[in-house]
């Protein structure tokens, strides 16, 4: 969970703000097309297109994304962008995942780094505290490890102690 939390800010930030992507303008219409998205692939896409071909504004270049809010799961689906990371990064598709998704996007919301769109509740942008948590490269992952880490350093000295004293006192209770 520690590390889907970790992702998710990852995935704001660079899937809002730093993704490149083909922007066309003109006539008053934008397109913007990311990762693998063609503008064939889309009937709605490509009357947009004609219309900015035949406004004689045609503009098209590269720029980041730059978008105040972006979407991570929609109702019971998770956007593509995000499941293709999620499997790139060892994640399997299941049940599951979609409720841990919703968990770790609860968490984020309730402790500021995440705020969600209005109306649209399905679209979410880093906080200032997300924001710095992601450029300082602070981990929820790492944070648990750590304390982990320190709970099992304590049981040990704990039973360390025990055993200590118990060889220091057993031979007064054997004599």
């Amino acid at each position: 969970m520690e590390r889907l939390k970790d992702i998710i800010i990852d995935h704001v930030y660079d899937y809002c703000f730093n993704e490149i992507v083909m922007k066309i303008e003109g006539g008053g219409h934008k397109i913007e097309l990311g990762g693998k998205s063609k503008i064939e692939d889309d009937p709605f896409m490509q009357d947009i297109h004609e219309a900015i071909k035949k406004s004689g504004e045609y503009k098209a270049y590269y720029d980041k994304r730059n978008k105040k809010y972006c979407k991570i799961i929609e109702g019971e689906i998770v956007v593509k962008s995000f499941t293709d990371k999620l499997l790139y990064l060892g994640f399997e598709k299941s049940d599951t995942l979609h409720l841990e998704i919703n968990e770790a996007i609860k968490f984020l919301k309730h402790r500021s780094y995440l705020s969600q769109n209005q109306p649209i509740d399905s679209e979410y942008s880093l906080t200032d505290k997300g924001l710095n948590h992601y450029l300082t490269g602070a981990s929820f992952e790492d944070k648990y490890l750590q304390n982990q880490d320190s709970h099992q350093t304590r049981i040990i000295s704990i039973v360390s102690l025990i055993v200590a004293i118990m060889a220091f006192l057993l031979p007064f209770i054997l004599s």
